[in-house]
């Protein structure tokens, strides 16, 4: 243990009180913490956290692929890991000696998967101690943060070594560590966490009987659209339709409320219009096709080579991962605010799977540059290649940590 982490543990030794686990308490998402699991030799614990949404889901992710290798290893999840069935949600302890070295006890932990740059010394050191192999996931090239007063010595490095193996986004944050002096062998470059892909249903057969009645003519769609955006999404369209006079646009409103709303506003602007879910059927003459509601969007990803995602056009509106339209070869377009999703809005820009439009203008010039159909399939290749390389991470990971249990068990039966 390094000088600093000592320094670092002994200002706040004898502080805090013991910690409790209690159905008193309650998670940040207003759960009930609960009891530690009652566990035996072929019981093994797991324990992951996360300091935002959408790592928070990407951990939910992987332990529910990890249960379907290992359905006897148990969870337990602090941060903003959403709630799943299969999980324990817990309160982490106060940062100080006491409350951090009960909480280690009471739950011992096999294995930590920790992510976020606040780190928290106490509680990583007390875990180690008793016995918790740690792993640090999703490392990026920012600089740490940590509680107490400035000017204690700076135990970062001394608390990263803590960590078995330390996976970082890309080189820039593998150097970062490396200047603090963490061995290679610990650090492995493996990209973004990012949860994982869940492709809307469609219906058996749909795609061929929607593109019977569609006769070839080029398509994009508006996913999740909110009535709010329309205007801007109607103007782009009749900008290129003037270019391009067969093009069809087609709208999925984000819930049934959007419906009535959007579709006077396609009337009032004079467009033809289909309404799919009332039984009308496009002909050549169709400028727009709106569904009812969300239910079929995985039908209409698949058919609509190039989307616009909703709710990015406007501020206070939920959006929606961006990573299920990639998993269906959609090229991506969306608006400047995003929220929930905007780490995956990140990576797909950066492969150049995504592009970003912040005026109908902008939007219908880049619908010009992608409504060709080899512009808009390189984008879709590009936003595959971010789904699976965020499942190649997921790979990793439930290997490591199968390794790590099946070391654990291994020992645990020697000592028996």
């Amino acid at each position: 243990m390094g000088l600093s982490l000592q320094a670092y543990l002994a200002y706040y030794r004898g502080r805090g009180t013991s910690y409790r686990s209690s159905t008193q308490g309650t998670h940040p998402d207003g759960l009930p913490c609960i009891a530690p699991p009652q566990t035996d030799s072929k019981t093994d614990l797991l324990w992951v956290h996360a300091d935002d949404l959408e790592t928070g889901r990407a951990l939910e992710d992987l332990c529910k692929r990890l249960s379907q290798i290992r359905p006897e290893t148990k969870v337990i999840a602090s941060g903003t890991v959403p709630h799943f069935p299969s999980a324990q949600h817990v309160d982490l302890p106060p940062e100080a000696h006491r409350p951090a070295e009960s909480f280690a006890q009471l739950w011992r932990p096999s294995v930590g998967i920790v992510t976020g740059r606040n780190l928290r010394p106490a509680m990583l050191s007390a875990l180690y101690n008793s016995g918790t192999c740690l792993i640090y996931v999703d490392a990026e090239d920012q600089p740490f943060t940590k509680p107490g007063p400035r000017w204690l010595p700076d135990p970062t490095a001394a608390v990263l070594s803590l960590f078995t193996t330390l996976h970082t986004r890309d080189a820039g944050a593998t150097r970062r560590l490396r200047r603090l002096g963490l061995p290679s062998d610990k650090l492995r470059q493996s990209g973004r966490l990012l949860p994982a892909a869940r492709p809307p249903h469609a219906p058996a057969g749909g795609r061929d009987d929607v593109a019977s009645y569609l006769a070839g003519r080029p398509i994009w769609l508006a996913a999740g659209l909110h009535g709010s955006e329309t205007r801007a999404i109607l103007d782009a369209h009749r900008a290129i339709a003037k270019r391009a006079h067969r093009l069809l646009l087609i709208i999925v409103p984000s819930d049934y409320d959007q419906h009535p709303i959007i579709r006077a506003q396609i009337d009032d602007a004079g467009l033809r219009c289909c309404d799919w879910d009332m039984g009308d059927e496009p002909d050549d003459t169709t400028s727009v096709l709106i569904t009812e509601g969300p239910d079929d969007l995985g039908l209409w990803y698949r058919i609509a080579p190039l989307a616009f995602l909703g709710g990015t056009f406007t501020e206070d509106i939920s959006d929606r991962s961006p990573l299920d339209a990639a998993a269906l070869g959609t090229a991506i377009l969306h608006g400047p605010h995003v929220k929930e999703n905007t780490r995956a809005y990140t990576r797909l820009s950066e492969h150049l799977a995504a592009r970003c439009v912040t005026t109908p203008q902008d939007l219908s010039a880049a619908l010009t540059d992608l409504i060709s159909p080899d512009r808009s399939a390189a984008m879709a290749l590009a936003g595959w290649d971010v789904v699976t390389e965020g499942a190649g991470l997921v790979d990793h990971l439930c290997k490591d940590i199968s390794d790590i249990l099946d070391n654990h068990k291994e020992q645990t039966d020697a000592r028996a």
